[in-house]
């Protein structure tokens, strides 16, 4: 942004922008996010975009979602949040009918690995769901190397998503990366979003619950199975991970999940940080760690980071070796 877009505003860097990403890769959607300078001198994203179509840059009916997401305002999940909202609210606007497809929707959240939504969709496909997964990046992330150049491996159908308003239920995969989206289909879609954690056996038991009471869809013999396997794996994995002792960070729904599952395995969950966490998720993993003894010593630390990790890390082996230091005096 040079200093004229600065002082005066970037609608001519936005309609430059525009006009150019849709001439060199005829896209069939462009959404649109902002950085901090845009935030700060109040650049209105609707005004500009509404001015690139009227111009001539983009197609009129070129659908064009934007979102406010200014880097001192939260953190990558808000951002997220922000932008999945504003897709839906722009793809589905208008597209209301009296009947529901039959479909469910299913909000993965800020997941980067994307084995967990190939999982999703094989799930889905084992119990007979007629699902729209908002969205599907699997290809894009991890797509094979055929020697091929695609621009636009796959994905989630723009026509599925701008009827996802119109599907029996919504299931968020996290909670912390989706509230404002999770508020907007419930007041202006009227539909009801559950958020299901398929973490460890807990989670996932409840996540192929929800699939069945929703769609009344019976959970398959196949998948019963590989519950059976996972539990034969966790017993035999017991004499390596019952006592052990973790440190845990990340976001808030991945560090929920995976503390869960350490408990599962008799594991013992010591430090938790979450550097993006709120009160809410305070009470809520407070409570999750309370509720079984594995997890009665753990200690909470919201707005902390890796950083403040290593610092309790060198406090522990500091502690631990002046234990070491006493019992050689003592029999020495």
């Amino acid at each position: 942004m040079t200093e004229d877009a600065a002082v005066f505003g970037g609608l001519k860097n936005m309609i430059d922008g525009l006009t150019n990403a849709y001439e060199l890769y005829k896209p069939k959607m462009i959404a649109v996010s902002t950085t901090c300078m845009a935030e700060v001198i109040g650049d209105d994203l609707g005004s500009f975009i509404g001015n690139a179509k009227n111009e001539g840059g983009i197609p009129e009916d070129l659908p064009v979602p934007f979102a406010h997401t200014p880097s001192f305002v939260g953190s990558h999940i808000t951002g997220y949040d922000n932008m999945m909202k504003g897709i839906l609210q722009n793809l589905t606007q208008g597209k209301k009918k009296d009947k529901t497809n039959g479909k469910i929707n299913i909000i993965p959240g800020f997941d980067t690995y994307v084995g967990n939504l190939r999982e999703v969709k094989r799930i889905a496909k084992l119990m007979g769901i007629d699902y729209t997964l908002l969205a599907d990046n699997s290809d894009y992330v991890d797509a094979p190397n055929d020697g091929k150049f695609n621009m636009y491996p796959k994905g989630t159908k723009l026509e599925d998503a701008a009827d996802s308003c119109n599907a029996e239920a919504t299931i968020c995969l996290q909670a912390h990366s989706t509230p404002k989206t999770r508020e907007y289909i419930q007041k202006e879609w009227k539909q009801a979003t559950s958020v299901v954690r398929p973490w460890g056996i807990r989670g996932t038991d409840e996540f192929l619950m929800k699939l069945s009471e929703l769609t009344g869809k019976p959970i398959p013999q196949e998948l019963e199975e590989e519950r059976g396997r996972a539990v034969d794996a966790m017993t035999d994995s017991h004499a390596w991970l019952h006592g052990k002792r973790f440190a845990i960070y990340g976001d808030p729904d991945l560090v929920y999940g995976m503390t869960s599952f350490l408990m599962e395995l008799g594991a013992e969950p010591v430090h938790v940080l979450v550097h993006n966490s709120n009160n809410e998720f305070k009470a809520e993993i407070q409570e999750l760690c309370s509720s079984n003894d594995y997890g009665k010593g753990a200690t909470f630390w919201p707005g902390k980071d890796l950083w403040h990790m290593r610092s309790l890390m060198c406090w522990l082996s500091s502690q631990k070796n002046r234990k070491l230091l006493r019992g050689k005096a003592l029999f020495s």
